[in-house]
This record gives structure tokens, C-alpha cells and sequence, in this order.
């Protein structure tokens, strides 16, 4: 995997899992689809007050993301092709797109579709890279920047890299979250941006998995 398909390929899973993360909190009852770290803070913090109602949303949702990565999981581990779970997820997109969906029923896909990411890639060229979540990803970008500066410690192969890669995911994330929070009010069928760019992502990674002799496993 070239340098600068690995950053394409980066920044397209990460625009899209913001603007899909944006989406469900902003237009699905304030839950996270991508990001199963504030999703289960919400569960318990519902489960706690005794909203029944919010519970079965949140456990829906970090359900069907964990249904989605175990799919993914088994076509990658079947197939050696992380790119056949993003063609899924793209085409799962599609689907919210043309077809009238519920609330409960956008919640659960779009949380399988970020599941099915979450497990399609999770290496960049030598980086260990989740492109749904960004948590790990800016403290990967802290240490990254400190052994740059200060020199020593332990780091990626690549540790200049490896920064430039976390610094893309995290501001693709803020983007595609921005983009998303815009589209809403502003687009009529706005999951074809994400479906768009999961997409073009797996049709990346199709061509990098045809020209590689060994396939991308995780």
C-alpha cells in the first residue's frame, strides 16, 4: 500500500464515520452510531435513571455495531479482503438512502455499517489505525509528536508516518462530523455523502488488495 493511498484511504473511512456519528446523535435521538465509548456511557447513564426507553436504544445500538464487526470480521477471516465489509457497508447506506426507514431501524444498520468498518481495515501501510473512533488515535498523535520533539522512547516504525496519519483521521473525523452536522439541515438525502466515500474506500482497497500479492488480514 502506497504512502498516499494509505492516506486516501484514511481519510475516507474516517469523513465518513464522522459525518455517520454526527448523523445519529444529531438526527437519532442523541446516540452515538461509531462511537461505542459515549453510546455505553449513555446506557449506563440511562440505565441508572430508569429510562427504559433510552436503555433499549443504547443496548440496540452497541448490539447491532458488534453484530456488524463480527460479520466483517468473518468475511475478512473467509475471504482475506477487508474491502468486501466496506462494499457491504456502502451498499447498507444506500439502502437508509432510498429506502424509508424507522428510527430504531437507521440506529441499528448505521451502527452494523460502523461495525463492519471498524473490522474491514485496521492497519495503514505499518500503523495500527481505527478509523471510527478517535480517542486512541489522538493519543497515538501526542506520543508520536513527543518522540518527534524529544527523541528515543517507543514508537511506530515510522513515527513521522504514523503522525501524519493520526493527524488525517482526527481532522477527517472533525470534518465529516462538521459536514454532516451542515447536511442535515442543508441536504435532502444526506447519508449519500458517507455511503459515497465508504464506497470509494472499498473500491480502494479492492485495487491495493488485487496488486498485493499476500491479502490484507487483520
Amino acid at each position: 500500500m502506497a504512502l498516499l493511498e494509505s492516506l486516501l484511504l484514511a481519510a475516507l473511512l474516517a469523513l465518513g464515520a464522522g459525518f455517520v456519528d454526527a448523523y445519529g446523535y444529531i438526527g437519532l435521538g442523541h446516540v452515538f452510531v461509531a462511537n461505542m465509548t459515549g453510546t455505553t456511557v449513555l446506557l449506563g447513564v440511562a440505565a441508572v435513571h430508569g429510562d427504559v426507553s433510552l436503555s433499549a436504544h443504547y443496548v440496540l445500538t452497541v448490539g447491532a455495531f458488534a453484530a456488524g464487526a463480527v460479520i466483517g470480521a468473518l468475511l475478512k477471516r473467509f475471504t482475506g479482503r477487508g474491502s468486501l465489509p466496506l462494499l457491504l457497508g456502502g451498499a447498507v447506506l444506500l439502502v437508509l438512502v432510498v429506502a424509508p426507514s424507522s428510527q430504531i431501524e437507521a440506529l441499528v444498520l448505521l451502527a452494523a455499517v460502523m461495525g463492519l468498518q471498524g473490522s474491514a481495515v485496521a492497519r495503514f501501510r505499518s500503523i495500527s489505525l481505527q478509523t471510527i473512533v478517535i480517542t486512541g488515535t489522538i493519543v497515538r498523535l501526542a506520543e508520536g509528536l513527543v518522540t518527534t520533539v524529544l527523541g528515543g522512547g517507543r514508537a511506530e516504525p515510522h513515527v513521522h508516518e504514523a503522525n501524519i496519519h493520526h493527524a488525517l483521521t482526527w481532522s477527517g473525523y472533525l470534518i465529516g462530523a462538521g459536514v454532516g452536522g451542515f447536511a442535515l439541515e442543508r441536504f435532502g438525502v444526506p447519508l449519500l455523502l458517507p455511503a459515497c466515500a465508504l464506497l470509494a474506500a472499498a473500491l480502494l482497497l479492492a485495487l491495493i488488495e488485487a496488486r498485493e500479492p499476500e491479502p490484507q488480514k487483520k
